[in-house]
């Protein structure tokens, strides 16, 4: 999968952590490693401001692992019950 970084390097990179939370979500959501659904009901908690879900995108801007990242938006989801 692209590196996240390599992504913002060749484009004008989010200017908020809630603008790049949507982009992160469009390309999980074209990768499947999200469903359509999952990513609405994520875009309600990025919308919200959610920590739990900010907390996870500082822990995959160090670490890039995309499919741990899916996993745990998926958990939060579970966890707040959209």
């Amino acid at each position: 999968m692209t590196n996240i970084l390599l992504v913002f390097q060749t484009t004008v990179p989010p200017q908020s952590k809630i603008a790049k939370m949507l982009l992160i979500l469009t390309k999980l959501s074209k990768s499947n490693l999200i469903t359509t659904s999952q990513k609405a009901q994520l875009k309600l908690l990025v919308m919200q401001q959610n920590e739990s879900v900010f907390s996870a995108l500082e822990v995959f801007e160090i670490e890039n692992d995309w499919n741990e990242f899916a996993d745990t938006l998926i958990q939060i989801l579970a966890l707040n019950k959209i």
